[in-house]
């Protein structure tokens, strides 16, 4: 399955190539197919794909997934199997998972299908199988449920369970640090369906904030089982291991990663796992990973030789039986840590720190954790109406009209702050509004209309990060452009960057004329 192409590219599209490729689709039924032709026979012979695909998402006849798909052409990515694609949720290291319905059962669930560049490489295919059995074995209220399995054209892929809801990470960064007690219920949550894998042999190895998925009722599951570890799956178990690690290199997150499983993985048993989930509970309340070196290396020798960072010290609110828990949780030795899941979960419990269901319900609440939950629409609405076709969503402005425009700067510097606003300015741009962190950045997004964002990558309380994904998934903000300013020059980290919807991204010790270069494409001159 391809990648979807840049939202930013638009082509012409007659009504009869629109009309073909939707009988080619098979999405609609035959009596949906007949309304959707007659709406067509009702709209210009030509128009751009940005208004068709907007139109289609809008009227009801397809998700805003599959509308752009099919106007791009792309007919194969819209089924996977026995399913239709309805949404891209992510993608990671070994491939990209969708959401998808079953074209006979109409159960909505999501898919993850193996990386095509994988799909000849004997261990990611090995490990990719790995998760397969082992999901199929699990059965858990935290732990994702497993469907199917199969391989088609867009490759090897597995059906889990849709869970109608946020990963822990992209919480964090787009609402801030989480209270104590919150944090305590997710981790008592996690421990559970941990205590349970590993009483079924099976140890995760990947535990972090973006594998725990939070619903909108407040029940955690866990997700992404690809680097399990489990006796009973294979004979010849650590042979197996071993190959896998030598092929693919240290497996896991080296962020929430325990010394052992990054310098002797042949030792790793459930206690990496506790480490793991330890250091997760940091980065809920703090909102940043326990240790930060400037490479994966640095950061694996912080874990296991700096002295574990106090929550007490760190944290004004902090229970001191939380961070107790926590400290010996992350233990740098595996014998100095708890033995087992089973002894975390009952030191949750004997802490009194879990909320009860009422004050779940009313965390979720002030959280706002329905607004995160991604639902593109599942079925067609009653018959479209006929629209007229619209101006293309992409700025036009001219100098004059840059005037009259609005741009939203954030940047933890007022430095920084000061020369974007001076630079702006200059090319024109003279409504700017600044914020000093991620959070006002939301608040200032959700207070007004802003036709350009310009932000810096590391804000406090939430990322930069944070702050592109909330306006790509904001339905008033989805296309406004998104300026990166930041000193981050890894590729894999800007490649991501993009992905998750930077318009552009330039140093921070830019030059006037390099925004310009960036800006002018975006608003032309006259």
């Amino acid at each position: 399955m391809s990648m979807p192409t840049d939202l930013h590219s638009n082509e012409r599209l007659t009504r009869e190539t629109l009309r073909e490729r939707l009988e080619a689709s098979s999405l609609l039924a035959s009596d949906e197919l007949v309304r959707a032709s007659k709406w067509l026979d009702g709209q210009p012979s030509e128009f751009d794909s940005f208004w068709a695909a907007k139109s289609l998402a809008t009227q009801g006849w397809l998700t805003p997934f599959q509308a752009r798909v099919l106007c791009e052409g792309r007919l194969n990515d819209l089924h996977i199997g026995n399913y239709d694609v309805l949404d891209r949720l992510g993608s990671g290291g070994m491939g990209t998972v969708f959401k998808a319905r079953h074209r006979r059962m109409k159960r909505v669930v999501a898919i993850k299908v193996l990386s095509a560049n994988f799909t000849d490489n004997k261990p990611f295919v090995q490990r990719f199988q790995r998760e397969v059995e082992t999901v199929a074995r699990l059965a858990h209220p935290n732990i994702v449920t497993a469907h199917d399995a199969d391989v088609c054209e867009s490759g090897h892929y597995l059906v889990m369970e849709f869970i109608d809801g946020t990963d822990l990470d992209r919480l964090v960064r787009l609402r801030g640090s989480l209270s104590p007690r919150f944090v305590a219920t997710l981790v008592l949550q996690a421990a559970r369906g941990l205590e349970y894998a590993h009483s079924q042999g099976v140890i995760h190895r990947d535990i972090k904030p973006a594998n725990l998925v939070l619903d909108s009722t407040g029940v955690l599951k866990i997700t992404d089982l690809g680097l399990v570890r489990s006796t009973d799956l294979f004979e010849g178990a650590d042979s197996q291991e071993s190959s896998l690690t030598k092929s693919g290199g240290i497996l896991g997150t080296v962020d929430y990663m325990p010394p052992e499983q990054a310098f002797n993985p042949s030792q790793v048993d459930q206690r990496a796992d506790i480490y793991s989930l330890g250091c997760t509970l940091f980065f809920l309340v703090m909102a940043r990973p326990p240790y930060g070196g400037e490479t994966p290396m640095e950061t694996l020798l912080l874990h296991k030789q700096e002295s574990i960072p106090s929550l007490l010290n760190l944290h004004g609110n902090m229970p001191y039986e939380l961070d107790d828990l926590y400290k010996r949780m992350v233990a740098k030795l595996p014998d100095e840590r708890f033995a087992t899941m089973s002894l975390v979960i009952r030191a949750l419990e004997r802490s009194g720190l879990p909320l009860a269901d009422a004050e779940i319900t009313a965390e979720l609440k002030q959280l706002r954790i329905s607004e995160l939950v991604s639902s593109p629409k599942d079925s067609p609405k009653a018959p479209p109406r006929q629209v007229t076709p619209t101006v293309k969503p992409s700025p036009t402005a001219t100098v004059r009209d840059r005037q009259s425009l609005t741009v939203l700067v954030a940047d933890g510097s007022l430095t920084a702050r000061v020369h974007l606003r001076n630079t702006l300015m200059s090319l024109g741009f003279t409504q700017v509004t600044d914020v000093s962190d991620g959070e006002k950045a939301l608040e200032a997004l959700a207070a007004r209309t802003f036709d350009l964002v310009v932000t810096g990558l590391n804000l406090s309380r939430i990322d930069g990060q944070g702050v592109i994904e909330h306006v790509r998934q904001s339905p008033t903000l989805a296309r406004t452009p998104v300026l990166l300013v930041t000193t981050e020059s890894a590729p894999a980290k800007l490649d991501a960057l993009r992905r998750v919807g930077a318009s552009a991204i330039i140093d921070k010790s830019f030059r006037a004329d390099e925004v310009r270069a960036v800006l002018d494409p975006l608003f032309p001159t006259k």
